[in-house]
């Protein structure tokens, strides 16, 4: 590789891994407390594992008998997309429903109005985690949080197990409440959905 490539790497890994999930996780919390009959069941799930061990280490088996925490956050994904465009171009020309594009042309694909569109889900303006229990549901949907195709994240697992572990972490240990339920959430959308602020109670489960 050369030193530009390595570069250009290095800055993907870093932005890639570091706004996206300290915003994603502002948004997947939001969302959690919103929602006090989701916010329940993370914390049976979550108890069930555990037992009430608040120090143990999450391990391996731990994230595998995790069914509906990986639910949310794909549906928290779906519904409050953290990139609502992705990016890609064509390095040869080519004609496309239609049209003929030069090399170097630049598509974004709408990820927002895929993962929002009735043609592609059932009751799409709802938030069900449990839509993502059904196996026959499309593998590129399924994750299209991380992209698609063969330049889709490389850290598409490894982020999956971080907000696993996150939220075993956080929620065996923590309630949290918004301070006021009625206030939407409040972000600016640029390449990325970032979050502005968001004013939540944090205390201890008894």
């Amino acid at each position: 590789m050369t030193d530009e490539q390595i570069r250009f790497n290095l800055i993907d890994a870093f932005s890639g891994s570091s706004d996206t999930t300290s915003n994603f996780i502002s948004i997947l919390i939001y969302y959690i407390t919103k929602y006090p009959e989701v916010k329940k069941k993370i914390f049976d799930e979550i108890d069930n594992i555990f037992n009430g061990d608040i120090t143990r280490p999450v391990t391996q088996n731990d994230i595998k008998e995790l069914k509906y925490c990986p639910a949310v956050i794909r549906e928290v994904s779906r519904f409050h997309p953290i990139l609502p465009t992705i990016p890609r171009y064509i390095t040869e020309p080519d004609n496309l429903a239609g049209y003929n594009w030069s090399a170097g042309t630049q598509f974004y694909f709408n990820i927002t109005g895929i993962l929002q569109h009735p043609s592609y889900w059932e009751d799409p303006e709802k938030f069900i985690p449990e839509r993502f229990f059904d196996d026959q549901l499309n593998k590129d949907l399924r994750n299209l949080l991380f992209g698609f195709g063969v330049r889709n994240c490389p850290g598409y697992k490894s982020s999956m197990i971080e907000l696993q572990c996150f939220l075993c972490l956080l929620f065996r240990k923590y309630d949290i409440e918004l301070v006021d339920p009625n206030v939407p959430l409040k972000t600016v959308i640029g390449f990325l959905t970032a979050c502005l602020e968001l004013p939540v109670r944090i205390k201890l489960r008894k």
